[in-house]
């Protein structure tokens, strides 16, 4: 609640972050009520993030074809990966996540039950 501007939220996704073996999906309730209004940089970040299903469909189809090619695959992943990411950054930062390792869905209307539930899908089928 209140777009992650506790610190204990932030001790959370530290923690989560080193405990890659526990498959979790983290719903963030920014509904800009708080014991305050949630405001700022942090509040005003989650709202520019996305990630689509289309997205995830591509990397995890380009990751499986480079991994399964001899020799070049792994090291051609790994510099296009290293160039995706600054490139991503660049456009659109989502590092605080990304640095995390967590994949970020939203923002999602929570009286939207159908977005809802498609973006629990989808955060369902993230691998890792």
């Amino acid at each position: 609640d209140g777009a992650l501007t506790g610190g204990m939220a932030w001790e959370a996704l530290n923690n989560i972050a080193d405990a890659k073996d526990r498959p979790l999906v983290i719903v963030v309730n920014d509904n800009e009520r708080s014991y305050a209004p949630t405001i700022g940089g942090l509040a005003n970040h989650l709202a520019t993030l996305r990630t689509t299903d289309g997205y995830e469909r591509f990397l995890a189809r380009t990751r499986d074809l480079l991994e399964r090619t001899p020799v070049v695959g792994r090291p051609l992943y790994d510099t296009l990966h290293g160039a995706k990411k600054g490139l991503k950054d660049f456009i659109a930062p989502q590092g605080m996540f990304e640095d995390l390792g967590l994949k970020y869905v939203g923002p999602i209307d929570g009286h939207d039950i159908e977005a809802l539930e498609s973006a629990l899908a989808r955060a369902k089928r993230f691998n890792g």
